[in-house]
């Protein structure tokens, strides 16, 4: 076994133990059970003893830290309570149609936030001191959805719900110029756009997905498409292996086309407001492109897994408790694994449109199973829906970076490109409402068992019908056509 495949399947373990982890409580005689058996393979196994140990040790560094991950940080109690404690602000306050959420870390505790909901009139900042006092809570389960441990992915550890808030002291942070940025750029989206229209690009392009009017979330989930408004690693590696596409069709060095289009998802992230699932959706989506830049889809997959290992050796909660982070995941590896495969399908169409049709089919093939299960109800329409509006979501970033930056320059410069950019949200629009207005063999929840055995199935049929061998051999592509 060569080192970099036990540094792959190491990953795996490390992965795997984190996963157990998060459905079987662990105590100290099975780590002991653990080490014995260790042990033995040291002692009794030779080589392949070694490297069986070594993939253990990983399984029960995952294991380990993923169970530590689930118990409560000090300062923190199960109980609800009366309290009164100074916090500071600590991320972009969330207006919502309703209310502000606003993320504070509190006094009392070094680590952990609590998640305040209060009016959506009240004046408070990214920076901000805050003066609080009511009813301290603990997040609880609904309708079988594990919210607390979804909050705890987040670093929320404690629910405020209407309490007394009085602005201490506004602040600043590192992030503020580019909150204020944004805000901008979200008053220059009303003054082009319809309401709606304006919605959903921030939404795509901002990472305002909670933003959005509850209305609008509502058709968007009765249509099974609201995933797409969330950013994730399917918009990011969507973008980058088309820019790398495109630059290479206009005649750019391979290498400079791979740095523009990094160059991009770093522009994607930004504009994102730095966000935590936008950070991780950009990393993934970077990963694309290193496999590229050697000239090895088995690079890319590589450097997935290792990234996706990293991140939740700093939060184990991602893995089961973040749909995001399943979603970039699956997305990136449903391009790397499927997109050749894709590409020959749609050989029939223009280049640009082929390589589009299979980028977005293939991020599909592995993602549609858990949206189905995470967003609960699904319809035949929804399917179609998705094949309709993801190839819109690199026209709706293009256009709309260019719309916002122009309309930062002139008012005319903006309407110029608000034109051709409210067509197509327009038509991203008619799509969702008529898409949530027939809802044919509609069904309110897909069992975990059976998006498994999906996963499971499309496993096989790639094992067995697309070579993967190949999934490890050098590859001389320029573009995806040339796979």
């Amino acid at each position: 076994m060569t080192l970099s495949r036990l540094a792959l399947y190491s990953s795996g373990a490390f992965v795997g133990g984190v996963f157990v982890s998060s459905f079987v409580d662990f105590h100290l005689p099975a780590f002991l059970l653990l080490a014995a058996l260790m042990l033995y393979l040291l002692c009794f196994g030779g080589k392949k003893g070694i490297a069986l140990t070594l993939l253990i040790l990983f399984l029960g560094f995952g294991i380990w830290r993923g169970d530590g991950a689930e118990k409560m940080p000090v300062g923190w109690s199960v109980a609800a309570r009366e309290v009164s404690f100074t916090g500071r602000v600590v991320a972009e306050p969330d207006l919502r149609e309703n209310e502000l959420r606003v993320e504070v870390q509190p006094d009392f505790a070094p680590v952990g936030r609590v998640l305040v909901f209060t009016s959506r009139f009240r004046e408070i900042g990214y920076g901000d001191t805050l003066e609080l006092s009511g009813r301290l809570e603990r997040p609880e389960s609904f309708d079988g959805f594990d919210y607390p441990s979804y909050l705890q992915s987040k670093g929320v550890y404690g629910l405020m719900f209407r309490p007394s808030v009085r602005v201490a002291a506004q602040g600043s942070g590192l992030l503020s110029p580019l909150f204020l940025f944004k805000d901008r750029l979200r008053q220059e989206g009303l003054r082009h756009l319809s309401p709606e229209s304006s919605s959903l690009l921030s939404a795509m392009v901002l990472g305002d997905k909670d933003r959005m009017p509850d209305s609008l979330k509502e058709r968007l989930s009765e249509a099974g498409v609201r995933h797409i408004t969330a950013v994730s690693g399917m918009h990011v590696a969507i973008l980058s292996a088309l820019s790398l596409s495109f630059l290479l069709r206009l005649g750019m060095w391979r290498r400079q086309a791979l740095l523009f289009s990094l160059f991009v998802i770093v522009l994607f992230v930004i504009f994102s407001g730095l966000q935590p699932s936008a950070i991780r959706a950009g990393i993934m989506g970077s990963m694309f492109l290193f496999g590229q830049m050697l000239n090895r889809r088995s690079a890319s997959f590589r450097a997935l897994v290792f990234a996706a290992s990293a991140m939740l050796l700093l939060n184990p909660l991602l893995l089961v408790h973040d749909v995001s982070f399943q979603l970039s995941f699956l997305a990136v590896l449903g391009i790397i694994a499927f997109a050749p495969f894709f590409t020959s399908f749609f050989k029939f169409l223009p280049p640009f449109f082929s390589e589009l049709a299979a980028l977005s089919a293939s991020a599909q093939l592995l993602t549609l199973p858990l949206v189905a299960h995470s967003f609960g109800a699904v319809s035949v329409t929804s399917f179609a829906a998705n094949l309709v509006l993801v190839p819109l979501v690199p026209f709706v970033f293009g256009f709309g970076i260019i719309f916002y930056a122009f309309s930062l320059v002139a008012f005319h410069l903006g309407a110029l490109i608000a034109f051709p950019l409210s067509l197509i949200l327009s038509a991203f629009s008619f799509t969702v409402n008529l898409a949530s207005s027939i809802p044919l063999l509609k069904t309110e929840h897909v069992p975990a068992a059976l998006v498994l055995s999906l996963y499971a199935v499309i496993g096989l049929v790639w094992m067995r019908f697309l070579k993967p061998k190949e999934f490890f051999l050098t590859h001389p592509f320029g573009t995806i056509s040339e796979w």
